[in-house]
């Protein structure tokens, strides 16, 4: 195989650079370290038994559902075998998303309980350092949430002091020296074990009526006079979870839209649409696009821009997650903090980023000797066959691609060898039983990225 070092050499960019804010830039070494690996919006569950000291478990947990502190639920909904409470829609104070408690045999004085939590830990460290970030010192603010509530360390901040992204949301962080400013060199090593102590103990008091006691971890055993309420967070489970990390990038929008042409050249699962427009939203445009990729069942790798400057890559699972090297820890908070930091490791090693980083960096304008070059190139590999070189050349014009279905083995080998096409591994292992796809190299991706941008502003196909 030849050497392509000096045509990869074009369209390969220097490092994006954020002085301002000290984000790391955009480059084509994109593999992230931990300490900038964050979690975003996951789902916590929780199962256990509940024990009613007089009366039915209907009659208790009504009763501790509708604490006047914490309005948050509808009213439940009972039948003979379960009865299941959902946070309400409306209620805005909370970065608690969604909550849902359901208990069985609810007629009976004991039974099972099962508790969901749909939860941000981006978002929520979002909302404490806009309510307390700029107000004190880093340690008088670190003290201040440490000594909140459980439902006041979930409260939203003002409406107004986080703006919106890109898709109208909240769950971004300030500048990265800002937050090594807040909380030391790693932010999400210090707030994670805070994190997972709230999210318990919210968790906690939603179930019991004050005062209540708690006792015996892992199993948490909460006592009240109502009653008891015990929950196994030595066997919690987080699914679905969602891992990123950002990028600096002074054109984030359209290298969104490009890398996704090349990425759609370079794997066969991709999907790539345009943000869903809203009336709140109005800072869309159509040209924003987010990416989503099937690296193998339950895991998926999204890419979009999340501010007008900053990519984020994004790994999320969803189904069982393999928690088999955490053992039992005896402690509930150590349980899900291992799940967590587990989540942000795994990620590291999800996909091969490098490739990624390669198919997102700018191209440079492709010249008319690389199109007279790809051309003559894959006639000569056709040798007399002009049905087969028509055929591949049409292909890789309009898809930035073939696969071994489209071309001979000679073929394919002699187009590697000349430079025009190249197998791209994104996932951590290939897929069996999927036809091997080639995408053209750069500058001939280039070729076929420019004619996709001049179709798309020309309204053609």
């Amino acid at each position: 195989m030849t050497d392509n070092t000096a045509d990869r050499s074009r369209f390969i960019r220097a490092r994006q650079r954020d002085r301002a804010a000290s984000m790391v830039g955009f480059s084509v070494d994109l593999m992230p370290s931990l300490v900038q690996v964050g979690l975003d919006k996951l789902e916590v569950s929780v199962a256990g038994h509940w024990f009613s000291h007089s009366g039915t478990g209907e009659a208790m947990f009504r009763n501790m559902l509708t604490l006047p502190d914490v309005q948050w639920f509808n009213m439940p909904q009972t039948s003979p075998k379960n009865m299941t409470v959902n946070m309400s829609r409306s209620q805005n104070g909370s970065t608690i998303s969604e909550c849902k408690v359901r208990i069985t045999s609810p007629r009976s004085d004991h039974g099972g309980i099962h508790v969901n939590l749909t939860v941000n830990p981006t978002r929520t460290l979002a909302h404490l350092l806009a309510r307390f970030g700029n107000a004190m010192s880093p340690a008088e603010m670190w003290e201040e949430i440490a000594g909140l509530s459980p439902v006041s360390f979930f409260a939203k901040a003002e409406a107004g002091l986080i703006s919106p992204s890109l898709d109208g949301s909240d769950n971004w962080l300030p500048a990265p020296r800002y937050l090594r400013d807040r909380l030391g060199a790693d932010p999400w090593e210090r707030f994670l074990p805070l994190f997972c102590d709230r999210l318990r103990r919210v968790c906690n008091a939603l179930q019991m009526e004050a005062p209540f006691d708690v006792a015996n971890e892992p199993t948490n055993r909460m006592s009240s006079p109502s009653g008891e309420v015990s929950l196994h967070w030595g066997e919690v489970r987080v699914s679905p979870v969602e891992a990123y990390f950002e990028r600096y990038h002074r054109q984030a929008v359209s290298t969104v839209r490009r890398g996704g042409n090349a990425l759609l050249a370079a794997d066969h699962a991709v999907d790539f649409w345009r943000y869903v427009p809203e009336a709140s939203s109005f800072h869309r445009e159509n040209s924003r696009f987010s990416i989503s990729l099937k690296l193998k069942e339950g895991l998926r790798l999204a890419i979009y821009a999340k501010l007008r400057d900053r990519l984020r890559f994004e790994i999320r699972r969803k189904g069982k997650g393999d928690y088999s090297r955490l053992g039992s820890p005896t402690d509930g908070n150590m349980r899900l903090f291992g799940i967590l930091e587990q989540e942000r490791r795994a990620l590291i090693g999800a996909v091969r980023w490098n490739a990624i980083g390669e198919l997102f960096a700018g191209p440079d304008h492709p010249q008319i000797a690389d199109i007279e070059t790809l051309i003559e190139q894959i006639c000569a590999s056709c040798g007399e066959d002009a049905n087969l070189a028509a055929q591949i050349l049409n292909r890789l014009l309009f898809d930035g691609a073939i696969t071994e279905a489209d071309a001979p083995p000679a073929t394919l080998g002699n187009l590697q060898k000349l430079g025009i096409l190249e197998r791209r591994l994104i996932r951590a292992r290939d897929q069996n039983g999927r036809a091997k796809r080639f995408s053209l190299t750069a500058p001939y991706l280039d070729v076929h990225l420019a004619m996709i941008d001049e179709f798309d502003a020309g309204g053609g196909r």
